[in-house]
């Protein structure tokens, strides 16, 4: 099986920074951030870790080096999953 990263599956772009979110979602944190060279199998083991300690990920955000100072590449959701699994079966 070959890792693939997560160039590999097309994600929602979008150009906005990050830091206000960061900012307004001190309490909250049902996100996480990685960078765009972040493996696929980061991304499941990202949602399974969240599980496993009985919290709830809605999303990974994506930025160039995975900082919340950059703008948002993209963003993987739960329901992105599926084609995740796929991409690391092929």
């Amino acid at each position: 099986m070959i890792e693939a990263n997560l160039c590999a599956v097309p994600l929602c772009s979008a150009a906005l920074s990050l830091s206000a979110l960061c900012l307004l979602d001190r309490v909250r944190s049902n996100w996480q951030l990685l960078p765009r060279t972040a493996l696929l199998s980061e991304v499941v083991n990202a949602f399974d870790a969240a599980e496993r300690n009985g919290k709830r990920l809605d999303a990974i955000l994506v930025t160039q080096s995975g900082r919340a100072t950059e703008s948002l590449l993209g963003i993987v959701t739960i329901h992105d999953i599926p084609k995740v699994l796929r991409e690391l079966t092929k």
